[in-house]
């Protein structure tokens, strides 16, 4: 992107999100809908907003309304619902990606490389091109793309797509070359020429020159926009670096800081470069915090770096590994509960999420109280393993979304068998274990109706998951996940006045309307942030 269009780029999205400060308002006149600490629907008529952005009072038709508010306004009986809370985000990463090609909605290899051919010839002076999105599931193809594909479109600078999972890249011949990448150092054999996984990935990356200070700034204007415009009012950052927090201080001081920021380090140097011995305070009225750290033990399912107990059914020699043995992994953990940090580590496959557990059960000796210990990504959990979650106070944190876009790759990887236990969030649920959702997707509704759908075809009389507590899994949980129980994900007295006008009630429409339902407004501290007109 050049200098020019960034400084354009940002000065447009300051004056979106330049909004005044409203004292003593009401939201009148709305279809209001929260939830109890259970998930149950609460409906209310009227919203009263203090002067800190904090709701003062839900209203009911016949209950007295101020004779004069500093701010009003007449919802005309649109509804009005929590805003959601996304678990597992990885801001700055998304900002970046929302800035370079985008192949999300490609359906065919053809038609990839036709949008890539018109990027870089829209992009002359970029030294490299940077994309993402694609998915050769939607693709209806039973292979992936190779090097040759992208060369034949580019091959005068280096090209690198990262799949919509982000645990896969494709890299053309000249990205390879640049990183000094052989396909035979490619940890998965099976794979294509110039497709990536593992720690490829990063040894890649590092060959990609940084983005600038100004760039950095348009990304996270960018992605803060995106995030607003889907319901996320507040996001868990997962992998926090220096540089990104740099960003987010850098536009709560400007007074750009919409979205609300729960931030995690990603390992024990930044954490400590950045919030010191403790957790942060919360900063800029309540829009950034840093409170934890993470860890990864293993990779996804579909790229085979999940660390499973069996073999992958469609690759009997693989089974993933851990990237952390049990001395590191407990020696990280320690090291960061000791200083009152909350910590969430990776572990998608069984083999990773019981080397977790073990782990938890060692530490648990020593760190008492409300920990909240994070099991990030958890896909596949082993049967045993179920009553040994709900002996402390974990926290499971799932990525819906990835599982429907994924499901038919996920059945060839581990077996039809096999499929039923991944996102089991029933099973979960059925022994007590706190479960919160994350990776919202492009739509939120849409991923909550796939949800809703499988509950649906579940043969089982008592199902944890239905229509009235689901939205919770994306609000009340995973404030909870992140002990923002008392601040977000409810619209309660004393919580903030985060909230959404929607085109309908959600809790009342049937799964293929409510996959189509539209956000009209977001709001944050009782002020507008984004709007769809």
């Amino acid at each position: 992107m050049k200098i020019v269009k960034t400084l354009a780029f940002i000065a447009g999205l300051t004056a979106f999100t330049a909004l005044p400060a409203y004292a003593d308002g009401l939201i009148d006149q709305v279809n209001g809908i929260t939830f109890d600490n259970k998930g149950h629907p609460y409906r209310f008529n009227a919203l009263l907003i203090g002067r800190d952005g904090k709701v003062t009072k839900l209203l009911n038709k016949n209950d007295k309304r101020p004779a004069s508010p500093d701010f009003y306004l007449n919802g005309q009986n649109k509804t009005l619902i929590p805003g959601f809370v996304d678990a597992h985000s990885h801001i700055m990463a998304s900002g970046e990606d929302a800035l370079q090609l985008d192949l999300s909605d490609t359906h065919s290899l053809a038609e990839a490389q036709e949008k890539l051919k018109q990027f870089a010839s829209d992009h002359p002076t970029a030294r490299w091109i940077l994309g993402s999105g694609w998915n050769e599931q939607r693709w209806h193809s039973a292979t992936m793309p190779q090097a040759s594909d992208i060369d034949k479109i580019v091959n005068d600078r280096p090209v690198w797509l990262l799949r919509s999972d982000g645990y896969i890249g494709l890299a053309n011949s000249l990205a390879l070359e640049k990183a000094q990448i052989k396909p035979a150092q490619n940890p998965d054999k099976t794979a294509s020429i110039g497709i990536i996984t593992g720690e490829a990935i990063d040894r890649l990356k590092q060959a990609i020159p940084p983005l600038q200070p100004i760039e950095r700034d348009a990304a996270f204007l960018t992605i803060q926009k995106i995030l607003l415009s889907r319901g996320i009012t507040s996001a868990t950052d997962m992998g926090t670096s220096v540089d990104d927090w740099n960003v987010m201080r850098r536009m709560g001081d400007l007074g750009r800081l919409r979205l609300r920021i729960k931030s995690y380090a990603q390992g024990i140097e930044p954490l400590l470069s950045i919030a010191g011995k403790y957790p942060t305070s919360l900063l800029y009225d309540g829009h950034l915090s840093m409170s934890g750290v993470t860890f990864t033990i293993d990779g996804n399912i579909v790229s085979r770096h999940a660390w499973l107990k069996q073999a992958y059914s469609d690759n009997s020699s693989q089974q993933g590994s851990d990237t952390l043995n049990d001395t590191k992994l407990r020696n990280l953990m320690s090291r960061a509960a000791m200083d009152g940090f909350q910590v969430a580590v990776q572990a998608s496959g069984d083999a990773a999420s019981n080397q977790l557990l073990n782990a938890i059960d060692e530490l648990s000796q020593s760190y008492k109280g409300d920990r909240r210990w994070r099991i990030e990504n958890a896909s596949l959990i082993d049967n045993g393993d179920l009553k040994r979650l709900s002996q402390y106070d974990l926290v499971v944190s799932m990525q819906p979304a990835s599982y429907f876009t994924d499901k038919a790759v996920i059945e060839q990887r581990i077996g039809a068998n096999r499929l039923p236990e991944i996102e089991a969030w029933d099973d979960l649920l059925d022994h007590s274990v706190q479960v919160t959702f994350g990776g919202i997707s492009a739509s939120p509704f849409e991923t909550i109706a796939d949800i809703l759908d499988r509950q649906d075809s579940l043969d089982k009389k008592d199902k944890k998951l239905n229509r009235e507590n689901v939205f919770s899994y994306y609000m009340i949980q995973p404030a909870y996940a992140a002990f923002a129980e008392k601040q977000i994900g409810r619209l309660m007295p004393g919580y903030y006045a985060d909230f959404l006008f929607l085109d309908r009630d959600p809790l009342t429409v049937d799964n293929n309307a409510l996959r189509q339902t539209k956000i009209l407004e977001s709001w944050v501290g009782g002020r507008q942030a984004w709007s769809h007109n």
